[in-house]
C-alpha cells in the first residue's frame, strides 16, 4: 500500500466549549476602543467623576447619596472631587545634612521613621514619604547648609542646619 499523507489536525474547539467555561478575552482593539484617552484637564484629580458636570445642569440630589451636606432640593455642584485639605507640616520633619553629589546639592531630610534625600524640584508624594505630602524642594544652598521648601502660595519654609 502507497503511505497515507498526513492528515490535517482536528479544529481545535474553543476552551468555553470544552466544558471549562472560560470566557474569551477582548481584543486589543475592543480594549482601547473601551477606554476614554486623555483627559480635559491634565492636572486634575485622577480619580474621575462618578457624574460628568455637564449632565449636573440644574439637577437636584436625590436618593441616598443625597443626605448629608446638600439639602434637599438645592442643585448639585458640578465640576468633580473636591481636592482634601491641605495637610498640615509635620512636627517631626527634620533636615539632617548636604552633600553634593554629581555636581548638584542634595539635601538629607527625614519624616517620622523614613529619610532620604531629595534634590531641587523633589515632590513629596508616595514615593518620597520623606518629604511633607505636596511640599518640593525649591532650593538648596549646600555652601550655607540651608533647605527651603515650598507649597502653592504658601509661605516658604527655609531650614538650617545648627
Amino acid at each position: 500500500m502507497p503511505p497515507q499523507p498526513p492528515s490535517a489536525p482536528p479544529a481545535a474547539a474553543p476552551r468555553a466549549e470544552a466544558g471549562l467555561g472560560l470566557v474569551p478575552l477582548p481584543s486589543p482593539q475592543q480594549v482601547s476602543a473601551a477606554v476614554a484617552l486623555g483627559r480635559l484637564d491634565p492636572f486634575s484629580n485622577p480619580v474621575p467623576a462618578a457624574v460628568g458636570p455637564a449632565s449636573l445642569a440644574g439637577a437636584t440630589p436625590t436618593g441616598p447619596s443625597a443626605s448629608g451636606s446638600a439639602a434637599a432640593g438645592a442643585p448639585a455642584r458640578a465640576g468633580g472631587p473636591v481636592a482634601p485639605a491641605a495637610e498640615p507640616f509635620p512636627a517631626d520633619f527634620r533636615f539632617t545634612g548636604v552633600v553634593f553629589s554629581q555636581g548638584h546639592a542634595e539635601a538629607l531630610v527625614q519624616t517620622g521613621s523614613q529619610s532620604g534625600s531629595v534634590r531641587v524640584g523633589a515632590v513629596g508624594v508616595a514615593t518620597t514619604p520623606w518629604l511633607p505630602k505636596g511640599w518640593s524642594v525649591t532650593a538648596i544652598d549646600a555652601k550655607q547648609g540651608a533647605l527651603t521648601l515650598g507649597r502653592g502660595s504658601e509661605k516658604p519654609r527655609r531650614f538650617n542646619l545648627l
